[in-house]
């Protein structure tokens, strides 16, 4: 999928304006955060990594000029076992599994989708610093390190409007589906072929 039908895929999904979406997505490109090419026939195909960033850039923040910020903090935000709740897919009872929040984003905007099972919804939490995807009965945390983790629970002392915006994965689907396959949905069946 070229960059321009990304872009309408994406506001479609979302639900949000297209123009904003255009000056979110041309910020991450000047960042070297998007892929990058020509225009028209020659604009690059845009990748399952492209859309995991700018979900996250929608998901972090309503300001474009913070989306570069956004991926980045929130994109290497690594799995953290001992926030683990309810009943969570294999990888995630894993200490060792140290994957982030950007590579699980990627992966369930690749074509062979997740290996480790479908999320019901994502959520990033902007003044915790902190991403969630939430399972069927479990959710499974992204914050990093020990010390960041520390670091932001000191300055929360004082703790007052928080601010958190969530995904579906419906909606994700409706962006993956497209980006990954020329026709989404399959041939449609010649008269006849339908049974």
């Amino acid at each position: 999928m070229k960059s321009a039908a990304f872009i309408q895929t994406v506001a479609q999904a979302y639900r949000i304006n297209e123009k904003s979406l255009v000056h979110f997505a041309r910020l991450l490109k000047e960042a070297g955060l998007l892929s990058t090419g020509g225009r028209g026939r020659s604009a690059p195909d845009m990748t399952p990594l492209d859309a995991a960033r700018t979900t996250i850039a929608l998901l972090a923040t309503d300001k474009p000029t913070q989306a570069v910020e956004a991926v980045e903090k929130f994109g290497n935000l690594t799995h953290n076992f001992t926030y683990n709740t309810g009943e969570v897919p294999d990888f995630a009872k894993d200490e060792k599994f140290a994957t982030s929040f950007e590579d699980a984003l990627t992966e369930i905007f690749s074509k062979d989708g997740p290996k480790w099972g479908l999320c019901r919804e994502i959520e990033i939490a902007w003044e915790d610093e902190r991403a969630i995807m939430e399972f069927h009965n479990g959710r499974v945390v992204f914050d990093g390190t020990a010390e960041d983790v520390r670091r932001i629970g000191e300055s929360q002392s004082d703790s007052g409007i928080r601010t958190s915006r969530k995904l579906a994965l419906a909606e994700m689907m409706n962006v993956a589906l497209p980006l990954n396959y020329d026709d989404p949905y399959g041939p449609i069946p010649a008269e006849g072929e339908l049974y």
